[in-house]
């Protein structure tokens, strides 16, 4: 079944493993302290959530060219197009979110 298979896609089977392995190595380094081995469980976290949310805008953006009857290579290419172009952005706004957020505080205070 179509659904099924969707499902079955979607499955988060990689994750586990992947935040196995960033664990074990973040522990494996025995100068890693408490705090270091958090920061790098924080920073693989927020990267599972841009990859999540360019995942998403994949899947939108193949349920758009499917209705558009543009085929499974039309489906592909839009929705990787959608895939990197929600990835960059995101990137980019994890970069500058501590400007960002300082930059808001400030203006907060200023009220």
């Amino acid at each position: 079944s179509p659904r099924l298979a969707a499902a079955a896609a979607s499955l988060p089977t990689g994750l586990p493993l992947a935040l196995f392995i960033v664990a074990s190595k973040a522990w494996a380094d025995g100068s890693a302290s408490n705090s270091s081995v958090q920061a790098q469980l924080v920073s693989f976290s927020d990267a599972v959530l841009r990859g999540v949310a360019s995942t998403f805008a994949f899947a939108i953006a193949m349920c758009c060219a499917a209705r558009r009857e543009l085929g499974v290579p039309g489906m592909l290419a839009c929705g990787y197009t959608a895939w990197f172009v929600v990835w960059i952005m995101l990137n980019h706004l994890a970069v500058h979110r501590e400007a960002v957020v300082a930059a808001v505080e400030a203006a907060a205070k200023g009220d």
